[in-house]
């Protein structure tokens, strides 16, 4: 593919995505992934689906308009068609299927959680480090035009200096009743890594400290507003705590 970009041909070739996890009309892939990557076609090409069964990664590409469907995600990986695999399953299943996609050289998005656990999401980063390809993983709020709102107003000093900041919220499907246990059941045992700490919790807080915080003009890393001084210092050792 070749675009004109200031006056100058570039020529490219479009990232071609394979989604693992999608069911039309109801799963994050189909609400999210695809819209966003459709979006953004200019860059990204959806080649095919993976699900848990041959005959379901069929129904969601004939229903989502995707041409391929793969027997198995083993097949995704090993495909010369795919450079990403997008990882839009349920938390128990991602370590193995981003282990998987890195070790057949492939790039990896994940949704977020990365892992069950702590010990898996290090892992899984391990990897990404020693198979080569990116390791991407994303909460709700990254790339949000809102939150991105949130950032730019605080970091202009447009709510004035920060000194604290408060997050209230409700986990919906974590509370008493669980409406259809063939899809939350699993949400249930804390061993799967699905908990309102892991997912509603850490989604809002990432979003929350994205917008309460300012990059480092030296070193790019994030430091919290309200903090002391001593505390942004021994955040980066390179830039004096007044200059952040």
């Amino acid at each position: 593919m070749t675009l004109q970009r200031g006056g100058m041909s570039v020529s490219f070739r479009k990232i071609r995505v394979g989604v693992v996890g999608l069911q039309a009309g109801r799963s994050w892939a189909a609400v999210a992934h695809l819209p966003a990557l459709r979006y953004l076609s200019e860059n990204y090409e959806i080649v095919g689906v993976a699900n848990s069964s041959r005959a379901s990664a069929q129904a969601a590409a004939e229903a989502c308009g995707i041409q391929r469907a793969f027997v198995n995600v083993e097949d995704m990986v090993a495909s010369p068609d795919v450079d990403l695999v997008a990882v839009t399953v349920k938390v128990p299943a991602h370590f193995d299927l981003v282990r998987a996609a890195l070790k057949a050289g492939k790039h990896v998005f994940c949704e977020w959680p990365l892992g069950r656990t702590l010990d898996e999401a290090e892992n899984a980063r391990a990897a990404c480090g020693r198979e080569g390809p990116d390791g991407v993983h994303q909460y709700a709020g990254s790339g949000n035009a809102r939150d991105a709102a949130h950032e730019r107003l605080v970091s202009e000093g447009f709510v004035g200096e920060v000194l604290s900041t408060t997050v209230s919220g409700w986990g919906r499907i974590w509370g008493g009743t669980v409406a259809d246990l063939n899809t939350d059941g699993y949400l249930l045992d804390d061993a799967n890594g699905a908990t309102m700490l892991t997912i509603p919790v850490a989604h809002t807080l990432a979003a929350t400290s994205s917008a309460m915080s300012r990059r480092c003009r030296r070193c790019s890393q994030r430091v919290t507003l309200g903090c002391s001084p001593s505390r942004r210092a021994s955040t980066c050792r390179r830039m004096p705590p007044t200059e952040y």
